[in-house]
């Protein structure tokens, strides 16, 4: 996807024993007036980075929300599929040296999986992102797709695997998935110090960055 692609997404994570939600439209262009209302209930949305944002709205993975998205006046309903959540297998450490294995379990096949591997090089962030069957329950980026990276440029990596359920409605993608997440950094990149940056904190600057821009 890119940010040309007019979208709302649902994603919910398991972190802690809790699960989080964050909603996040992307509508392309500025509106006059723009709302949203889950099983009935409206929702209030909130400008971060372009995008209209709603954190932790209260919907149950392995549910079916019904959906009434309003702009300028132009409404856009439909019911989406929550998947359930997915239990992932992946690993305490990222080794530059070696393949970068996922498994992961689920109830029910989602419409399809995403699983992205983002590197933080220096300033630079090299991201391989795929895209995966709803029957599959791991996958494997191979060594050779970061063979030329050396440690000390490094910062950080991204690994998350994400299932999706989605529809189409007058060309605008609605999207619901849950996943896991996992970030390296410090003492899990083999690093001798640990990264000052807090993964808490970390993480829930992730979770407000839509997945159209990961």
């Amino acid at each position: 996807m890119s940010g040309e692609i007019p979208v709302m997404s649902n994603l919910i994570e398991e972190f802690e024993e809790e699960l989080y939600n964050i909603i996040s439209i992307n509508v392309r262009e500025d509106h006059d007036e723009i709302s949203l209302d889950i099983n009935g209930n409206e929702v209030e949305l909130q400008m971060f980075a372009g995008f209209y944002v709603a954190e932790d709205v209260d919907i149950v993975p392995e549910e079916e929300i019904s959906f009434n998205l309003q702009i300028d006046g132009d409404s856009r309903s439909g019911e989406l599929e929550i998947p359930a959540l997915l239990h992932g297998e992946i690993p305490d450490e990222f080794d530059l040296n070696a393949d970068f294995i996922m498994e992961w379990t689920i109830a029910d096949d989602p419409s399809l999986f995403v699983a992205p591997l983002i590197l933080e090089i220096q300033t630079d962030f090299e991201d391989f992102t795929n895209v995966l069957d709803g029957n599959e329950r791991s996958h494997t980026f191979s060594q050779s797709l970061y063979s030329d990276v050396s440690e000390e440029d490094l910062t950080q990596v991204e690994s998350v695997i994400s299932a999706i359920s989605y529809k189409v409605i007058d060309n605008m993608l609605f999207m619901a998935g849950s996943e896991k997440y996992r970030l390296y950094s410090g003492s899990t990149l083999g690093k001798m110090q640990e990264d000052e940056e807090d993964e808490t904190s970390a993480r829930y600057e992730r979770r407000t960055r839509p997945l159209i821009q990961r």
